[in-house]
């Protein structure tokens, strides 16, 4: 069964770098990345995936944001091009896990009358004194995860392939099917959304404009990023950034009042990675990719990378 990957990035080369590695580990056989205008150097970092054969770089320069299109395509690809049966859909800052330690690919074998397994978030703080490589000290996780306006996040999915289908902005739901069969409860996402205060203020700042330079695109859609991105400009600060970017002391709040919990599956996983592994995924994005002296990750023999056309630029 070839379980495929999808992700837009734009400028989180150093982000992208832990999930492309953590996802390969995990039992994904390949990965389609569509680029929105990185200026960051993430397709040099991104060459010892691509010359691997397993990862596939396709570059959008379109000032817009069109994500619901750009997934699509690439589950098209996935399902043409590379032969898969299943797709995860994924931002770089969604790490996604089978529930109760099972291996990821547990949650697709043998779901013949499954179309579409929803996986729910769970929002991971941010301590005030982060650490550069986030998952050594962002393994604390909120019980109840909501968004900026209040509301519970919504769950992302994953589907099986077939022809005509149309993944809504930000992977919560699918369409195209002749009847849907959805499936909750075997797969979680890890999301990891603030890292520092800088990084989240930029991520509405950019969103939020590649947003406006998509007309069509209805005004529903990034509803948070746009409500953010109007509150930034008011007050220059984010509400949000305050009740995640937490304390020492506030930390030892939520762990004792049980709205927090200690969760360690993203760090346990990195710190199992080689030291050529590991040095990748720690890469800043102002530095440059170092010289693989051996495998990123260990492909299973029987089901080898299939190989592909790994870098397109589309307009």
């Amino acid at each position: 069964m070839a379980l495929i990957q999808t992700i837009v990035t734009r400028n989180e080369a150093d982000l992208a770098l832990v999930n492309i590695q953590f996802h390969l580990e995990s039992g994904v056989d390949h990965i389609v990345l569509t680029d929105h205008q990185s200026t960051d150097g993430l397709r040099d970092h991104l060459s010892p995936f691509i010359d691997q054969g397993v990862l596939t770089y396709l570059r959008q320069e379109t000032p817009g944001f069109y994500q619901s299109k750009w997934v699509s395509d690439m589950a098209d690809m996935a399902r043409i091009d590379l032969g898969a049966r299943w797709v995860i859909n994924t931002d770089s800052d969604e790490f996604w896990v089978a529930k109760n330690g099972k291996p990821l690919k547990s949650a697709f074998k043998m779901r013949p009358f499954t179309n579409v397994l929803r996986a729910k978030r769970h929002d991971f703080i941010c301590p005030e004194q982060n650490h550069p490589s986030f998952w050594e000290t962002m393994i604390y996780r909120k019980v109840k995860s909501t968004n900026s306006l209040g509301d519970a996040l919504p769950d992302k999915i994953a589907h099986r392939c077939a022809p005509n289908l149309t993944i809504h902005a930000g992977n919560h739901d699918i369409s195209g099917y002749p009847i849907k069969r959805p499936r909750s409860g075997l797969l979680e996402v890890l999301h990891f959304p603030i890292r520092s205060e800088a990084q989240f203020k930029q991520k509405i700042i950019q969103g939020t404009q590649s947003l406006t330079q998509a007309p069509d695109i209805k005004l529903g859609i990034g509803q948070t990023w746009r409500q953010q991105y109007t509150e930034l400009n008011k007050t220059g600060k984010l509400n949000y950034i305050t009740e995640n970017i937490l304390t020492a002391d506030q930390i030892r709040t939520g762990l004792a009042d049980g709205s927090l919990v200690k969760d360690t599956r993203l760090r346990d996983k990195m710190v199992s990675l080689s030291p050529e592994q590991n040095a990748l995924a720690r890469i800043q994005p102002s530095e440059s990719p170092p010289h693989m002296t051996c495998p990123l990750y260990t492909p299973d023999a029987a089901h080898p990378p299939t190989p592909t056309p790994h870098c397109r630029s589309l307009v």
